[in-house]
């Protein structure tokens, strides 16, 4: 049958209406290309959002001086470059924001580009300042770090609709002097102040906006500085015994970054102590993760530059030197004590003999596991004199069957001390029994696949033992006996990179597991 030719035509017409109307449509999620948009970007001139990220307390002694002492002080901080939306918008991790009646447009990018840099992208950036201390005075210094963000407002224009919003950019940091104080030259006077000073620093969250920089493999400053986030809920107990609670740390000489940890240790109060051995410090962090400064040997005190971190009963630090043989000892507010030499070795002419560990127990005695370089590990006691009690010789595997080296070991409240054979096992001693059978993987009733025994080891404040191993992503949980009860599966910790060496649980319930190289420290809260 043959149409009509007016019909047809018709036809025609409205086919090309249809498309023409469908090609005006855009969809109201699409980005809008750069042609058919405009963003002005207007900073307000000289105002900015400067948002503390850390709070530190610098000492300085000038106690025996005779003239007026200068000292700079620089910190590092990685600052992402990342925008923020006023008018309850939200700026997606490439940089769009969804415009009402537009579409999301690259305003992150737009906004950076004015800045000179690129959305999402980190800058390593260092700032000094100088303190002074005039002689005859002990002077507090409280420095702060601040983040800086840029402010003003950005106008989307595309064809007559035009939108205007304010913005922040993040661009910048600051390092600021907040106070002096002279705390005077009587040590007793500022240990009683710093026991009743309540810390001030208030975490800032990371903002989640831009991806999370990724930890440099060599020794670097460009991490955050403070504690970060894993996105994991808190509020969903973990497979075993405990709930996550927070992680932190990167590689690094920044605070909150480490150049291989060798140890951790808690005090009495719940504070957590990281041996920071490539950086020569100990770093001390309270119970929510926040910095409360450093330990960094100077006034011609000599540390080794191997060492462990051990807290006594009274809160006091000891840096355990692995060389040079001796407990160096500070006091709760930094002050050095003196040293420790346990077998009368300690000093120069270094063998390869020292205390690689060191536990506290209730009754002040202090336990060591001791390498002798020419010789045989042995576990040490001493008296809270640092007098010699006793010398153990520990299981020696040099004879062809395997090999065994001792190392970390933790102290229970009936004074069995329980010591980590690498690749061999759990050793538990006592005075009165001494070195009993060692545990085994089979003997504690581990599932097959469990990984070993432990690198670390501590005891809870529910009297149980507690090991981690670096090749299994767990933490164990024992009877004082050595059987296995429950593990901790920790495997979604970094992707499953989290390999933990250390371990310490602090006597309100919070367990803390350490990496070594990658500089990475998690938390964890007993379930009730």
């Amino acid at each position: 049958m043959k149409l009509p030719a007016k019909l047809i035509y018709l036809a025609l017409i409205s086919i090309l209406v249809l498309t023409s109307c469908s090609d005006d449509v855009a969809p109201p999620t699409a980005t809008l290309k750069p042609d058919s948009v405009q963003i002005t970007v207007r900073p307000t001139g000289g105002q900015v959002d400067a948002r503390v990220v850390s709070k530190e307390v610098i000492p300085q002694n000038n106690c025996g001086g005779t003239s007026t002492v200068t000292n700079s002080i620089e910190r590092s901080l990685a600052v992402i470059h990342t925008v923020e939306m006023g008018g309850g918008l939200e700026v997606s991790a490439g940089g769009g924001v969804g415009i009402p009646g537009l579409g999301k447009v690259d305003v992150g990018a737009a906004v950076s580009a004015h800045y000179g840099q690129s959305f999402g992208t980190q800058s390593s950036l260092s700032r000094g300042i100088q303190v002074s201390a005039k002689e005859g005075t002990f002077v507090e210094h409280t420095i702060q770090i601040k983040e800086v963000w840029q402010v003003g407002e950005v106008e989307i224009q595309s064809g007559d609709q035009v939108h205007v919003y304010p913005f922040k950019f993040r661009n910048d940091m600051s390092l600021e002097l907040v106070e002096s104080e002279n705390l005077g030259c009587d040590p007793s006077a500022r240990a009683t102040r710093a026991a009743q000073a309540t810390p001030t620093f208030t975490p800032v969250p990371v903002p989640t906006s831009a991806p999370s920089p990724t930890p440099a493999p060599t020794k670097d400053t460009s991490s955050h500085m403070i504690p970060t986030p894993e996105p994991t809920p808190t509020d969903t107990p973990l497979p075993g015994f405990a709930r996550y609670l927070t992680v932190w740390g990167s590689q690094g000489s920044g605070i909150a970054q480490f150049d291989n940890i060798t140890g951790l240790a808690v005090d009495s109060l719940g504070d957590l102590y990281v041996a920071d051995e490539g950086n020569g410090r100990i770093q001390k962090f309270s119970p929510d993760s926040e910095y409360l400064g450093q330990i960094k040997p100077e006034n011609g005190v000599l540390v080794s530059d191997e060492f462990s971190v051990a807290i006594d009963k009274a809160n006091n630090i000891y840096f355990v030197e692995r060389k040079r043989g001796g407990l160096v000892k500070y006091s709760p507010d930094g002050k050095f004590l003196g040293v420790i030499d346990p077998l009368g070795t300690r000093g120069e002419g270094y063998r390869g003999d020292g205390p690689r560990f060191a536990a506290f127990s209730a009754s002040g005695n202090i336990y060591l596991t001791y390498h002798e370089a020419y010789g045989y590990d042995h576990l040490v006691a001493l008296d809270a004199n640092g007098q010699l009690i006793t010398k153990m010789q520990l299981p020696d595997y040099r004879n062809g069957s395997g090999s065994c080296s001792y190392g970390n070991l933790a102290v229970g409240a009936d004074e069995t001390v329980y010591i980590c054979g690498y690749g061999c096992g759990i050793y538990p001693a006592s005075l009165t029994r001494g070195l009993l059978e060692g545990w085994s993987i089979k003997a504690a009733g581990m599932p097959r696949g469990g990984g070993g025994l432990g690198d670390a080891v501590t005891v809870g404040p529910d009297g149980r033992v507690y090991t981690v191993n670096s090749s299994t992503p767990q933490v164990n949980q024992f009877s004082p006996q050595g059987k296995w009860i429950s593990s901790l599966d920790i495997s979604f910790l970094d992707d499953g990179r989290f390999y933990p060496y250390h371990i310490a649980i602090s006597p309100q319930g919070t367990i803390y597991i350490a990496t070594r190289f990658t500089g990475r420290i998690a938390a964890f809260e007993f379930l009730e």
